[in-house]
């Protein structure tokens, strides 16, 4: 019964200074992790107009020029219509217009703009 108890207290030991060296190492193994997990994403107008994201009927030029500073195009809809242009091989005012269409689809809107919903109020 005395060699459990020698046991159980050397498992102890060991643990306690574990758990020591875990906290003390804490800073390390936070930054190591954050660093791993996350990856800055440059989301600027540059990077969009260097992506394939700019046209004659969508000119992202203007901003570049004059300095903007707000942090570009929506990252969500940049990945879809990227995506829709790589796999439709199609230009980006192509790609821009059929993910309008679809949101509007999505949201329940023809593609006129007017609501589908019949309980929707168009006219007074």
């Amino acid at each position: 019964m005395a060699s459990f108890h020698i046991i159980v207290s050397y498992v102890t030991v060991v643990l306690a200074i574990i758990i020591a060296i875990t906290f003390a190492a804490r800073r390390f193994w936070i930054s190591r992790y954050r660093s791993i997990r996350y990856s800055p994403v440059e989301n600027s107008f540059e990077a969009d107009f260097n992506n394939g994201l700019n046209s004659s009927s969508f000119d992202i030029a203007q901003n570049i020029l004059a300095q903007d500073t707000r942090a570009g195009l929506d990252e969500a809809a940049t990945s879809q219509i990227r995506g829709l242009m790589k796999q439709l091989q199609c230009s980006f005012d192509q790609a821009r217009l059929i993910y309008i269409r679809k949101v509007m689809s999505d949201n329940n809107v023809d593609s006129t703009g007017m609501p589908l919903d019949n309980k929707a109020v168009t006219k007074l």
